[in-house]
This record gives structure tokens, C-alpha cells and sequence, in this order.
């Protein structure tokens, strides 16, 4: 695909994992955005509500003026169970809060969630200091296996400055070192699994306490809450692989160099396969099961269209995994592709759209448009391709994209003095009033938005996504 989120070790131009504005995810085609909605319903109102039912049910016990201060001691590890579980919920690939949300803006949650946990965990050892029962014991496991392992992902996988002040540390350095030992990708996620140990150790932590065994609400409602979390990780870590595997078998029928750093790999479904509806911008996690790349999920765009009769990728070699493509890969390997995901394609192909491409993010784009050549479209559609240098990538895409009624491309490359301009943004027709989609890495789609925003487009008209150059 053409973006990969930096949570994950395997990057790639071709590997996509990120996050849309929030602003830009709307519910259906309503005014209403469901992700603030889900966010305050999911990480705010559950736990108050706990938080509430504790309350009411202290006053059959103490007197009103202690009342209070019980609750307040019991709110941050209150959000931090609601918090660390939904963060079980956000990475299940849903497929209802996908169709909702959309996948990479629940990714991009999940991750700032766990570092909300961070804050959550500090407030409530602060509140209740060194565990001194077995129920405490169980929280201050759970919170060191938390730590841990959000401290190797936080130093190899998030690069961010606080990964560097980290390192400064000598003992962080040292667990950085020892965690680094095997980097591939596979056993950075088996690691990573481990939180399904500290999920249990909440768990269990939570039933024993006090706040539990005052009010029954909060243990049902606590453990209504744990069997949806951990039901959703066990399905989506162990029953969904064997389903794709039973139903979304596919076979590599073709390979191809689009050049020197990107390979464009051709699948047909098998007979138990089962082909299934994408749009084009769409996403799928690509996983071999035969072969010599066998092993391995990632994600990537889909570059064909969907009423073709297979799927292909066209995917840049940035990361082990992608780097082995254009050797390892074989005719003939069997692959499960999970998908698709993702809101990132235009819910009108009738309506005037500005597409802004950088590098490889070229590709969900090619999708979209062989989408866009089987319909009339009566309005102006206009494509920006940034590369670093000159391309020759995808030059029959390009043609066809040109054949379009009312399509327009145009190429700029900074190394040959010809970057995107404020100026020639500001020349495009109407710009105010387009629907705007950037694919690029997060540097160039940070340049591009302060450019639309000086040209006055609102931050609601735009629909970006990320990948790793």
C-alpha cells in the first residue's frame, strides 16, 4: 500500500499503517463525526459512570465527607482499566468501528491511549504507593509487563524525541540494548503480545479490589467489559487467522519491477478463496503462508481496481520484509489477505477532487482513478505527483489517468526546482471547494497542509493519510 504507521518496526512507502484527521471522519455523509463521539463514550463517560455507581454506593458505608475522597482515590485506576482495555478493542480490527472510524485513526488511537495509560498508572502509584496485598500485587505485575513492554516499543518502533531522551537514561538504554537482540519483525509482535498476560493481571486486580466488592454494578459491568476486550484480541490473534485461511486463500500470479525500489505483486484468488469488495484507496494486511516470505502481516494499498478478477500491490522496498520482495517472492506462493480497511476514497466520484501524491503514495490513488475511468465524471479532477527526483513509476497508470474527462497531472520534483507552491495551489480552480486527499510521508504532509491552510481551504475538506519514506 503506500504508507506504513511508525508503530511498527517494518516500514515502508508501500506499507501502510496511519491515521486520518479527526476532523475529516464523518459519520455516513451527516454532519456529526463518530470518532469524538466514540472517543468520549469509550475513554470518558464508561469510566465516570463506574466512578458514579462507586460513589452512590459508598454512601450505604461511610459518611458523606469520606465519600468523595474514596471516589477520587479510585479514579485513576478506574480510567487507566477502561483505557488499557480499549486499547485490546482499537487494535481488533473491528470491522464496524472500521467501517465507522476507519482503521489507521483507530491505530493512531490506540497508540496515544496506551501513552495516556503511562500518565494513568504514575497517578494511581502516586495515590496508592507499593502494593502490600495480593490484589495489589496482581496491578503492580500487570503495570511493570505494561511498562516494559510499551518501554521497547516506545524506544525501537515511535520515533519521536522522547525515544532519544529515553536512551539517555542508562537503564533504559541497557533494556533498549537487550530488547533489540532479535529485531525482526514477527518476534517484535509476538513481544508485543504479552499484554494479553497484563490484561489477565488487571483483571483480577480489578474484581479483588474494594471498588468491586462495594458495588456489584461496577464488578459486572468490569467484567461484561474484560470478556469483550480479551474476546475481541482472542479472535482477532487466533480465529480470524484460521478463517482467512479457510476462505481468503490466494495464489502470487504475477511480479513485477516498477523499478529499482518497488516491486508490483498480482494475486488470484484460489478456489476456497473468496474474492471481496474494496474500494479503490482501500487497504488489506498481505500474510504468506508458503514460500520463503512466509510468516509475516502487513499492511498495504491496493493498486487494482475492484472489479478486476484479482488483487495486486505495488509495494516499495523500504524494511526486511519489503526488501526481500523482488528476490524471495515466487510464483506460486500462497498468501491471506486480510481486508479491506480504511475510509480513504471519495464517497462522490462526481465531485471536483485534488489529489496530492507523494513518492509511493502514489498508489492508492491509482486505484481510485481505475475507478474513476469507468464512470463519467463531468467535474475537474486534478493530480500532484511529488517526488524527490524525476519519475518513471507507473507511466501506463499515468496515461490512463490522463484519459480521463477533465483529469489533470501535473509533476513537481524539489531536486529539479520545481516544488509545490502556495502560488500554484492558489492557482487551482475553485481550490476552496474541493475535496483534497494527501497521501505522502508526515514531513511532506505536514508542508502540504500549512500551504492549504495559508490558502484558506478548510481543515474539514481535507482527508490525508501517512506513510514512511
Amino acid at each position: 500500500m503506500a504508507r506504513m504507521w511508525t508503530f511498527f518496526p517494518e516500514g515502508g512507502s508501500g506499507s501502510f499503517m496511519s491515521a486520518s484527521v479527526i476532523e475529516n471522519i464523518q459519520f455516513y455523509k451527516g454532519d456529526f463525526l463518530f470518532f469524538p463521539f466514540f472517543i468520549t463514550v469509550f475513554y470518558f463517560l464508561l469510566p465516570v459512570a463506574s466512578l458514579a455507581s462507586y460513589y452512590f454506593a459508598l454512601f450505604n458505608e461511610f459518611p458523606p465527607y469520606l465519600v468523595f475522597g474514596i471516589a477520587v482515590d479510585a479514579l485513576p485506576g478506574t480510567f487507566l482499566y477502561y483505557w488499557f482495555m480499549n486499547g485490546f478493542i482499537t487494535s481488533a480490527r473491528v470491522r464496524l468501528l472500521d467501517k465507522l472510524v476507519g482503521l489507521p485513526a483507530l491505530i493512531r488511537l490506540h497508540t496515544l491511549g496506551a501513552m495516556g495509560c503511562l500518565f494513568w498508572i504514575a497517578a494511581h502509584f502516586l495515590l496508592k504507593g507499593m502494593p502490600t496485598s495480593v490484589q495489589a500485587w496482581f496491578g503492580f505485575s500487570a503495570a511493570i509487563v505494561f511498562l516494559l513492554l510499551a518501554l521497547s516499543a516506545v524506544t525501537q518502533w515511535v520515533d519521536i524525541p522522547l525515544t532519544h531522551l529515553l536512551n539517555l537514561i542508562p537503564p533504559v538504554r541497557k533494556f533498549h540494548q537487550w530488547s533489540h537482540r532479535n529485531t525482526q519483525y514477527q518476534y517484535q509482535r509476538l513481544k508485543h503480545n504479552f499484554m494479553a498476560l497484563a490484561a489477565i493481571l488487571v483483571y483480577l486486580h480489578i474484581i479483588l479490589s474494594s471498588m468491586a466488592q462495594t458495588d456489584r454494578r461496577f464488578f459486572i459491568v468490569s467484567t461484561v467489559y474484560f470478556m469483550l476486550a480479551f474476546g475481541l484480541y482472542c479472535y482477532h490473534k487466533f480465529s480470524r487467522p484460521l478463517l482467512l485461511r479457510s476462505r481468503e486463500l490466494w495464489e502470487l500470479k504475477g511480479i513485477q519491477a516498477e523499478s529499482d525500489t518497488v516491486t508490483g505483486l498480482e494475486f488470484a484468488a484460489l478456489p476456497t478463496g473468496r474474492l471481496f469488495k474494496y474500494r479503490g484507496g482501500q487497504f488489506g494486511f498481505l500474510r504468506f503462508v508458503s514460500g520463503r516470505l512466509r510468516g509475516e502481516e502487513h499492511p498495504f494499498s491496493f493498486s487494482s481496481h475492484p472489479d478486476e478478477p484479482g488483487l495486486s500491490f505495488a509495494i516499495q522496498h523500504d524494511g526486511d520484509f519489503t526488501s526481500r520482495l523482488h528476490t524471495d517472492a515466487a510464483i506460486g506462493d500462497r498468501a491471506v489477505i486480510d481486508g479491506p480497511y480504511g475510509l480513504f476514497f471519495p464517497t462522490d466520484a462526481a465531485k471536483p477532487m485534488l489529489a496530492i501524491a507523494g513518492g509511493i503514495g502514489i498508489v492508492p490513488f491509482i486505484s481510485i482513478f481505475k475507478n474513476l475511468q469507468r464512470r463519467p465524471v463531468v467535474e475537474p479532477l486534478c493530480l500532484f505527483w511529488l517526488n524527490r527526483s524525476e519519475n518513471t513509476m507507473f507511466q501506463t497508470d499515468m496515461r490512463n489517468f490522463q484519459s480521463i474527462p477533465g483529469a489533470e497531472l501535473e509533476l513537481f520534483s524539489r531536486r529539479d526546482g520545481r516544488p509545490l507552491t502556495l502560488e500554484r495551489l492558489q492557482s487551482v480552480p475553485n481550490l476552496r471547494n474541493l475535496e483534497i486527499f494527501i497521501c505522502a510521508s508526515r514531513p511532506l504532509t505536514k508542508t502540504i497542509l500549512g500551504l492549504l491552510k495559508q490558502a484558506g481551504v478548510r481543515r474539514g475538506r481535507i482527508h490525508y493519510e501517512l506513510f514512511s519514506m
